[in-house]
């Protein structure tokens, strides 16, 4: 997607989200809005009422859905670099997995934080998602060889703020921050929740975005490396002999990058370390608090004299399991000490692939059970509220107040 779709996409969305009380909240103001909800009987409940929406409204409803998700993986998901071979097709699949692109952002930031010396060509062989022909690789090893044999580089060790990158982090932070303060206010029970249309599945997956703003100087897409040639290799390396290196042939030499024979842990600081434990720190942090917002909102929208829609559990059950996946991964990457890769560690493990095939799965099912609950209220705001509970009135006075 070009920065120009990006930035269209993201302002198309924000002019209609003005329009749509489809928000997962549709006000500010409870005291006005609440007392006109009438108390239902306990209970999860699915109806099919899209029915009425035309062709027109579902392309506005999907362009909106799919803003958040598509700006969110075609800029975090990074180019990968075969080394040998040709990468199979199901072998890329986990990389679009929102948990994969948070380790990215997370490793990245580590890595610069950590490094004593840090250049262009650092910068281009830690963004590189290496495929050896055998394996993914983003582990310091492969940054200490394959920086040397770079065909195509960044311009320094850090991204200007006039580039494509920083734009689309401006973008998809901006959709961040929006997300983050419909979900505080909700948290806070100054918005209410009567039903979420379709048009707004993904949008707590855009408050992701904020976590890119770290990592924003150093993400890069500008790296190019040479294919060998010769047989694949049949397992890992745990280590790096610097003195076989070859950099002959690959750059002129007045390009080539100084040969470096220090050991890895001189070029960087231990991950034990202040800067790794703050980085560290800092992430952890970020995955709890935002799975605390998630819990604390949801739990609103839950009581004993609250009717349900099946859609709202869809909601519940799939940014729960999302988040709390993610911290299980996260929180195992640091305990067996495997977070010094920039891909996450266990990508290639059938535990990881089984659980981005059922995200995607959880994905498919609830957008479609949403879709189908989505309807038209009479003043033209969309919600999943199912009309017979007799929200509608206080929808549209809310959104007149508002």
């Amino acid at each position: 997607m070009t920065v120009f779709g990006l930035l269209g996409a993201w302002g198309f969305a924000g002019c209609t989200r003005a329009r749509t009380i489809e928000l997962l909240y549709p006000t500010r103001l409870s005291a006005l809005t609440t007392p006109d909800f009438p108390s239902h009987r306990r209970g999860i409940s699915f109806k099919y009422q899209s029915q009425a929406i035309n062709f027109s409204e579902w392309l506005s409803l999907l362009t909106l859905a799919f803003a958040p998700l598509i700006a969110h993986i075609l800029v975090g998901v990074a180019r990968p670099v075969p080394l040998r071979g040709k990468i199979p097709w199901y072998e890329r699949v986990c990389h679009y997995n929102p948990t994969s692109i948070f380790w990215r952002y997370f490793a990245i930031t580590d890595r610069r934080f950590r490094a004593k010396e840090w250049t262009k060509f650092d910068l281009a062989a830690t963004n590189a998602v290496f495929w050896d022909g055998y394996r993914w690789d983003g582990s310091v090893n492969i940054l200490m060889e394959e920086k040397k044999r770079a065909i195509g580089f960044p311009e320094g060790g850090r991204v200007p703020w006039a580039s494509g990158s920083m734009f689309h982090t401006f973008i998809i932070s901006l959709q961040g921050a929006q997300a983050v303060y419909i979900a505080i206010a909700h948290a806070r029970n100054d918005i209410i929740t009567p039903g979420h249309p379709i048009s707004y599945v993904f949008f707590p997956l855009a408050i992701l975005g904020l976590l890119r703003i770290p990592a924003a100087p150093w993400l890069t897409d500008e790296y190019w490396y040479e294919k060998r040639e010769g047989p694949e290799p049949q397992q890992a390396s745990n280590s790096i002999e610097m003195g076989d290196i070859e950099t002959d042939d690959l750059l002129p030499p007045e390009q080539a990058p100084p040969v470096d024979n220090t050991l890895i842990s001189t070029q960087f600081y231990p991950q034990r370390s202040w800067r790794g434990i703050v980085v560290r720190t800092a992430f952890l942090g970020a995955l709890l608090l935002l799975l605390a917002t998630i819990i604390v909102s949801m739990s609103l929208g839950w009581g004993p004299d609250i009717k349900t829609s099946l859609s709202l559990l869809f909601t519940s059950i799939y940014y729960l399991s999302f988040l709390v996946c993610t911290l299980s991964f996260f929180l195992a990457g640091l305990l067996q000490k495997k977070d010094d890769t920039t891909i996450i560690p266990y990508i290639e493990t059938p535990i990881y692939k089984a659980y981005t095939l059922a995200l995607f799965l959880l994905s498919v099912g609830y957008i479609v059970v949403t879709a189908l609950e989505t309807r038209r209220t009479a003043c033209g705001l969309y919600t999943t509220a199912h009309v017979e509970w007799g929200q509608d009135a206080a929808i549209c006075k809310a959104y007149r107040a508002f």
